[in-house]
């Protein structure tokens, strides 16, 4: 899923608001996930419960928080930048979208060669 969002945000931020909606998404279509991966430390640890503050961003994590009551099993773990390539191509393809591009039976052509290579190292 690559959508969209205007506005200026720092990174954690829309680290957090591409995750919400990844979830909705998720939750939408009914795929069974068990662990997320994100590239933001606050992010993650906000969701692990490990900081806490009053903030718009608080409220982002309480919403995801939510969503995520719907998915009992499900962890969230922070991982480097170059481990999460294919989020960042699909983040990076969202830039010149005008609307949410879906894709469940094909991959993009922008992540195609991050998928690949992350193949051949799992072999």
């Amino acid at each position: 899923m690559s959508k969209p969002i205007v506005g200026n945000f720092a990174s954690h931020e829309m680290e957090a608001k591409a995750l919400f909606h990844s979830i909705n998404w998720i939750l939408q279509i009914e795929v069974p996930i068990t662990h997320i991966e994100t590239d933001a430390l606050l992010v993650s640890n906000a969701l692990n419960g490990t900081c806490t503050a009053i903030s718009s961003f608080q409220d982002l994590i309480v919403d995801i928080s939510c969503l995520l009551s719907s998915l009992p099993n499900v962890s969230i773990s922070h991982v480097k930048r170059n481990a999460n390539m294919v989020a960042h191509g699909l983040a990076r393809y969202a830039l010149g979208l005008e609307e949410a591009c879906f894709w469940l039976d094909n991959i993009l052509p922008p992540i195609y060669s991050v998928i690949v290579n992350e193949l051949s190292f799992d072999l």
